[in-house]
């Protein structure tokens, strides 16, 4: 009776470790290779850091550790042993490394209750959580609760957008000087036929004032085409030219 249970506490024993290693054994191995095969004492603590990390939703952590061999852990900023994680909802403690000072071969072996006994160290009030390390990727943004999720525009329309202002802007300047253009336009034609009426009153050898064409109303306005415009002018233009040619001008 006595050997079938201690054969069940055994067994119980073997599987659970075997169930905790499966997935935290095989990032163990994958983080490994990832440094030398000496690796330096904060290289250890960095490496428990990140696959206690990596497992944080399980419970694991490390052991900190303030006497005896052990390694410094860079984001702790605190010495943790270097070969021991922590599984917090058990209670159990873990040799997770062979031979630190050498090869660092990873292994997942349970070594029972973290508590003070004569072949352990292991205190659950120094466990330590996990922080994150510089290799793990940075969580996607939370959105408050009611709010959209923050889109980030396309660059494409964006600048697609920024080109359409340009160009609105650069319409708007257009058209004040077009404005400009008419208004002067408008004051040299005032001018002009101020002239025509100079010299439609001098006295000449016949008359002119019945005879030259009248001038031709200018209403010009930033509608106006340039076709307009011109022909208008040309009008104008034509009309002067008779009056200089019939008061002996030319």
């Amino acid at each position: 009776m006595v050997t079938r249970v201690v054969l069940a506490v055994v067994c119980w024993t073997v599987l659970t470790g075997l169930a905790h290693a499966q997935p935290e054994l095989e990032t163990l191995e994958r983080f490994r290779r990832e440094y030398p095969t000496r690796m330096a004492p904060a290289q250890v603590g960095e490496l428990l850091n990140r696959v206690a990390w990596e497992h944080r939703g399980s419970g694991w952590g490390l052991l900190r550790k303030t006497g005896g061999h052990r390694c410094p852990s860079p984001p702790h900023g605190v010495d943790v042993s270097c070969d021991i994680l922590i599984h917090r909802p058990s209670g159990n403690h873990f040799d997770i490394l062979a031979d630190v000072e050498n090869g660092a071969i990873p292994v997942w072996r349970d070594v029972g209750p973290c508590v003070i006994s004569p072949s352990s160290g292991c205190s659950m009030s120094n466990f330590l959580e996990p922080v994150r390390p510089a290799q793990a990727p940075e969580p996607p943004p939370v959105t408050p609760p009611g709010q959209p999720p923050v889109s980030t525009p396309d660059p494409a329309v964006l600048q697609t957008l920024n080109d359409l202002r340009a160009y609105m802007e650069h319409l708007a300047g257009r058209q004040g000087q077009m404005q400009a253009t008419l208004d002067d336009l408008a004051a040299t034609t005032r001018e002009t036929r101020d002239l025509v009426r100079v010299l439609a009153s001098r006295p000449t050898a016949s008359p002119i004032g019945s005879t030259q064409p009248p001038l031709p109303p200018l209403r010009w306005d930033t509608g106006t085409s340039t076709s307009v415009i011109l022909r208008e002018l040309a009008q104008v233009a034509g009309v002067v030219v008779s009056i200089l040619a019939a008061s002996g001008a030319f």
